[in-house]
């Protein structure tokens, strides 16, 4: 039989289906429900079921803002940081002077934005 979309039975069945249907993906991708299309529910042995028909939307990681105090964002800063003096043609460093802003984004693993000032130091590279 049909059910209401908007009952507390739906609602709790349909968010415990997103959340069970993303910790078992394999995908970069978090699934959220975008529109209930139809619900039913069926009373089997005592058992309730609700089936859902939904539509639902893939969603690709936007950058947010994030804690340059973190550990993890530290090590990347600090690896990008040495990429750079890799690829630099000067003899001397760079170091980070000033960090204007730090975003993370999920992709496949994490993405690090970094908005920094730098200037070369006296060292040289080695």
């Amino acid at each position: 039989m049909d059910a209401d979309i908007n009952s507390p039975e739906v609602q709790n069945a349909l968010w415990c289906a997103v959340i069970q249907q993303n910790s078992e993906s394999d995908s970069i991708y978090i699934r959220q429900v975008v529109k209930v299309i139809k619900a039913q529910m069926q009373v089997v042995a005592s058992l309730f079921a609700v089936f859902l028909a939904v539509e639902s939307l893939d969603l690709v990681g936007s950058p947010v803002d994030a804690d340059i105090n973190s550990p993890e964002v530290q090590d990347a800063l600090r690896f990008a940081v040495a990429q750079y003096n890799v690829a630099s043609k000067s003899i001397y460093t760079s170091r980070v002077v000033k960090v204007i802003s730090v975003q993370t984004q999920v992709v496949p693993g994490m993405k690090c934005i970094f908005n920094v000032e730098m200037a070369e130091t006296t060292c040289k590279k080695t």
